[in-house]
């Protein structure tokens, strides 16, 4: 039947990307090389709509967030990384007990 608008993806190659940015998912997709495999969740059309932002800026859009569950996200530890003589503090950040990237103080504001 194919991927439709509003469905959510969940893993890609095995790689949960529940709460992942677009880009991040896009960036497990083109890596994967040959092979795709996608565990995908639909969702009706009534409510792909509600998820999708709106075109129209007519009047506000509502969304249910009832459903939506929190990550578990943790910072435990740092290092210090030297760049053309500054000294910086990289704090490593995890998702749900894995690795997600690695961000300077000042990248945390963008």
């Amino acid at each position: 039947a194919g991927i439709r608008k509003g469905d959510r993806i969940l893993e890609v190659n095995g790689t949960n990307v529940e709460g992942a940015t677009h880009k991040q998912v896009v960036d497990y997709i083109r890596s994967g090389g040959d092979s795709l495999t996608l565990t995908v969740i639909s969702v009706p059309e009534q409510v792909a709509e509600k998820l999708e932002p709106s075109d129209e800026s007519s009047g506000p859009s509502y969304i249910d967030y009832s459903e939506r569950r929190s990550l578990p996200i943790s910072i435990p530890d740092c290092n210090y990384s030297d760049h053309m003589g500054d000294r910086h503090v990289v704090f490593n950040i995890y998702m749900a007990g894995r690795h997600l990237c690695s961000r300077r103080y000042r990248e945390f504001d963008t």
